[in-house]
């Protein structure tokens, strides 16, 4: 796959009581990004998944809205594993559509 500057990442906290999931979009490093959340969050922020796009804000703002129903706070959200799992995919799948309407210019 093409390296892109845009990167779509999904991170995870577990806590004793759930987990929760930040779906967020950089140009930079992710590790720099947890650094910068994991001041004053008492658990271990972990990276699931990196998605390189040339797409990242598109991207970023469909997951939120498509995970709507799941927030919890900003964007940190309480996603089932299935969700988890299947989070390539779908940037994937939205990374094609966004291509398309691109090419399109729709």
């Amino acid at each position: 796959m093409k390296k892109y500057e845009n990167k779509i990442y999904l991170l995870k906290i577990d806590t004793p009581d759930c987990r929760l999931y930040k779906i967020g979009s950089t140009k930079g490093s992710v590790n720099e990004r947890i650094k910068s959340l994991q001041t004053g969050c008492p658990y271990e922020i972990r990276i699931v998944e990196v998605y390189d796009t040339k797409h990242g804000q598109t991207i970023e703002r469909t997951l939120h809205n498509r995970y709507n129903h799941f927030k919890t706070y900003g964007e940190w959200f309480s996603l089932s594993i299935l969700e988890e799992v299947g989070f390539l995919q779908t940037c994937q799948k939205l990374e094609e559509c966004n291509n398309i309407l691109e090419k399109n210019k729709l």
